[in-house]
């Protein structure tokens, strides 16, 4: 082997962190020099308030055989700080340094499971914190010792709390590749070990007996390990079917790819999803339609400059008799034009009731949306689909963002599958007993041994029923989703059953105990922390006025605590003026989870009766509206929010009907758009209007006199922004394509270079793991870039109520490195300025060394995310703020300096949002 991993670590720590601060720096260690500066000395501590005396030192560990360390320090009073600051206070970071000797220069792939960040070095890489695995950095070592610097934050998200000592620890990861840098002339390399790593994983639908595939769609996630950069040019699939008597059936088939040739490109280490789609509903062979398992190759032929090639990846498939096993896989085409998947459970009877409810179902944090522990939770239903989504990870984003938009692209997902599934019903031959076609009085069970029927007409489709009747249920992480859904888009829900939901993240693992709380400015906090407002769910309570709801907990819950519960609970009934409105079912001598939580008698007596009766919702019942973000809810009572007067600020729209009259109070609205509302006159802030014909989408704009007018024109005006525009940051994850990294094509130093690819390989890989995201890296002479953008200020540009989100691209620059960065700024209505060595935000300048800026701007056909730095350190910890995970409080821009890596928010000079016409402001 080419190199050694020692097992002895060096140890310091534990210092204070808060939930989701260490992307701003806040590392003590800092005043001392940094950890990277530090040497080993049993005899130097340094200041810790988490300690018996304020002190800490230096320890040593040993790693296990698989290279697993688990810290455990002494002198640290867990107990009686828990006592005082609750389970937050476990909230600590911890330095490890460890050693790896290259015994010849190698490449190496290294990651490191269980934290965030790590060093290779004095190089920062990603880590992979929730343990993944699914993802490695391609390193170049040369011969000698390297040092591997480990930033341990004890997450209590992840490694729980408040049993004591903290219960957590990380592996380190490395492989080796092959010496060689390019791959054999074998035009099928999948026996080399550059092959075996290149291919990662391979995502196919589920296979259903006598029906085919669920779903047209696959993926396959490619990691590219060449030293250039390499290009998928096309994809086949080889499927083998074998049934009982194993017969086989070999079909070949082409797939289409469904990113342009242009946006199929990895560069050196990068790895991507690539999604394809195929075609296979006319295959009427015997032993296909009814294969016990099939064997699938999927060929991927790819392309760089010296040479092209193929990587092969195979799967067995076990194909599934959905009479028998009622839940299985489908693919479908998501928000962001990716592949991937969700899971769903048939109901015992199918139909064609297109008014049927859907039940969407939203799994906890780190909970496979597949797995039987969660799809046996919630019991088959007589006739509704049950949805499980997968949020894109086991983790996602909290049901918030693309994780709640796949949610709903699933629902779509789902009926396209299930059509094509049931595709073949018309004209299926007589013979197959498993289908009878047209009218019938038997039902198709699951499970029955007669055979299988349908209540369909022939040339009908099985329904899935209607997306706008969801209920939605979850647990723990899923069960704050499920209130965040019914508190953003209550329109599309008949009930919800939300069990151990917490309210928000900021009191689920309080920010309290934030480092940077000692620095800040707490004005300047206020704005940060107003950038995640619209997660708040207890503040948009009001918008699911008359929704019925079941909340479920266990009365020993020492996870979520049951006040989480009772408090939404104790809100939404002062909301519905009805002290008992809210069901709440506290089940004695249960915690946190046990499996009937979401399928016993009273659950479930819940879910059929909201089924078969579900409440009529009244339009004659006076309502109200709430929101920061109108970017991030849906229609309320049938009224869609389109601006506010002053973004991500408190707005309310107040409703009630008199007289015939729908009379709304607003405020701080300044456009909403009227989707389902069956009155004829209506009164805006005391302005009547009256409609002699159908006013579905009418569009209420407040002018510059402050009276409010019905908008016929184009909407909204050149600079303007509306709901499609608006941030913040961490809704580039929204974006409606890929998301495009721009890197400077002529970087003033080759260490400039290196250093805008590494960061851009960050930003990618984070995509990937924490939301299993594509990005295509270019540089600004692409032409993607050059050629492709369309000015969004422009009056052709329009992002109209029927638009999907913009696209995002993402600009990465030092000075005027970046020079469609430095276009797209100039030509933009943003009041930012960036020089060679400063920036300017209105009339403020920040210049000193060390300082960065990120910040939204229009300037094409997508929005941008400019991520500038006045020298290398101000671009790396600008990069840094870019939200990976939830609970990140970054708003529209944000200007940091160096102070941040030891204070945090202490080290962020300025922050806040955009007006309506782009104009900055804030703090």
């Amino acid at each position: 082997m080419s190199f050694q991993l020692y097992n002895t670590w060096q140890t310091l720590g534990p210092f204070p962190i808060g939930m989701r601060e260490q992307d701003f720096g806040a590392d003590p260690l800092q005043a001392f020099g940094g950890f990277q500066n530090l040497h080993f000395n049993r005899e130097t501590q340094y200041p810790s308030e988490l300690a018996i005396k304020g002190k800490v030192g230096w320890t040593t560990v040993k790693s296990t055989l698989d290279n697993t360390i688990v810290p455990s320090f002494n002198g640290i009073r867990w107990q009686q700080n828990e006592t005082a600051f609750g389970w937050s206070i476990e909230q600590y970071q911890a330095w490890f340094r460890g050693s790896l000797r290259v015994s010849q220069p190698s490449r190496l792939l290294i990651q490191v499971h269980g934290v965030s960040s790590f060093y290779v070095d004095d190089r920062m890489y990603a880590g992979d914190l929730y343990s993944d695995k699914t993802t490695h950095h391609l390193v170049e070592l040369t011969k000698g010792l390297h040092r591997l610097d480990v930033r341990l934050v004890h997450d209590v998200r992840v490694f729980g709390g408040g049993h004591g000592q903290p219960r957590c620890r990380f592996t380190v990861s490395v492989r080796p590749l092959e010496a060689t840098n390019h791959l054999p002339d074998d035009p099928f390399v999948n026996g080399t070990a550059h092959a075996r790593e290149m291919v990662k994983q391979c995502i196919l639908p589920s296979f259903i007996r006598s029906l085919g595939f669920a779903g047209a769609h696959g993926a396959i996630t490619l990691q590219n390990l060449l030293p250039q950069p390499m290009q998928v040019v096309s994809i086949r699939l080889v499927l083998n079917a074998y049934n009982a008597a194993m017969d086989v059936s070999t079909i070949l088939r082409p797939a289409a790819l469904l990113q342009r040739p242009m946006h199929t490109m990895l560069v050196s280490g990068q790895q991507r999803n690539i999604g394809f789609c195929f075609d296979l509903t006319n295959i009427k062979d015997p032993i296909f339609q009814h294969a016990t398992s099939i064997h699938t190759k999927v060929l991927v032929t790819i392309t760089t400059a010296a040479s092209t090639f193929s990587l092969v990846d195979e799967t067995n498939l076990v194909t599934l008799d959905w009479r028998v096993e009622p839940v299985f896989r489908y693919t479908f085409v998501d928000f962001d034009e990716s592949v991937q998947h969700a899971y769903t459970k048939r109901p015992r009877v199918l139909t064609t009731d297109t008014n049927k409810p859907i039940l969407l179902a939203l799994h906890g944090a780190g909970v496979d949306a597949g797995s039987s522990f969660w799809t046996n939770a919630i019991a088959q239903q007589e006739h509704a689909w049950v949805v499980f989504p997968t949020g894109r990870t086991a983790w996602g984003y909290d049901w918030h963002g693309a994780s709640m938009k796949n949610a709903f692209q699933a629902l779509d997902g789902l009926e396209k599958a299930v059509a094509l599934l049931t595709a073949t019903v018309e004209g299926t031959p007589s013979e197959d007993s498993d289908w009878i076609v047209g009218k019938t009085t038997q039902t198709a069970r699951c499970g029955d041994p007669q055979p299988f029927n349908f209540l369909v007409d022939r040339g009908d489709f099985i329904s899935v029923g209607d997306r706008h009747k969801l209920i939605y249920l979850g647990h723990s992480n899923g069960g704050q989703g499920a209130w965040h859904l019914a508190t953003h888009f209550p329109d599309q829900a008949i009930a919800a059953v939300p069990a151990a939901g917490y309210v928000k993240i900021q009191d689920y693992v309080s920010f309290a105990n934030w480092v940077s709380h000692s620095y800040v400015d707490p004005l300047l906090f206020g704005i940060l922390e107003s950038s995640i407002a619209e997660f708040n769910n207890d503040l948009h309570l009001p918008n699911m006025t008359g929704l019925p709801v079941l909340v479920r907990y266990g009365a020993d819950d020492d996870n979520v605590p049951p006040l989480h519960s009772k408090k939404y609970a104790r809100i939404l009934n002062q909301c519905n003026k009805l002290p008992a409105f809210v069901e709440i079912s506290e089940v004695p001598n249960q915690g946190h989870w046990w499996q009937s939580v979401l399928n016993d008698k009273l659950v479930n007596q819940f879910l059929t009766q909201q089924i078969k009766q579900p409440v009529q919702k009244s339009t004659d019942t006076p309502f109200e509206l709430v929101t920061t973000n109108p970017g991030t809810i849906g229609p309320i009572h049938g009224i869609q929010i389109e601006q506010l007067t002053i973004p991500f600020r408190k707005s309310t729209l107040q409703g009630k009907v008199k007289d015939q009259v729908l009379q709304l109070t607003t405020k701080n609205i300044s456009a909403f758009r009227l989707v389902d509302r069956p009155e004829v006159a209506i009164m805006v802030d005391n302005t009547l209007f009256h409609f002699d014909q159908d006013h579905h989408r009418s569009l209420f704009v407040l002018d510059h006199q402050k009276q409010w007018k019905v908008e016929t024109q184009r909407w909204p005006k050149k600079n303007q922004r509306s709901r499609q525009t608006y941030g913040p940051i961490h809704r580039l994850y929204e974006s409606s394509k890929a998301l495009v990294l721009v890197v400077p094509s002529k970087p003033s130093t080759a260490a400039r270079g290196q250093l805008y690819e590494h960061l851009a390989l960050q930003l990618a890989h984070d995509w990937h793991l924490y939301g299993h995201g594509d990005a295509l890296i270019v540089t600004d002479d692409h032409p993607l870039i050059t050629y492709e953008q369309v000015d969004l200020n422009a009056e052709n540009w329009k992002p109209d109520d029927d638009e999907d989100d913009p696209a995002w691209h993402v600009f990465l620059g030092i000075g005027k490195d970046n020079q469609a960065m430095m276009q797209t700024v100039s030509a933009s209505a943003v009041n930012i300025q960036l020089g060679r060595h400063s920036v300017a935000i209105a009339s403020n300048h920040f210049e000193d060394p060390g300082t960065g800026t990120l910040f939204m701007c229009p300037g094409s056909s997508s929005l941008c995310l400019i991520v500038y730095g006045v020298d290398e350190q101000g671009l790396t910890l600008a990069s840094q703020l870019i939200p990976r995970r939830t609970g990140m409080i970054i708003p529209e821009w944000v200007v940091i300096n160096s102070v941040a890596k030891e204070q945090g928010l202490g080290g962020i000079n300025s922050a806040g949002f955009f007006n309506n016409h782009w104009e900055a402001f804030g703090y």
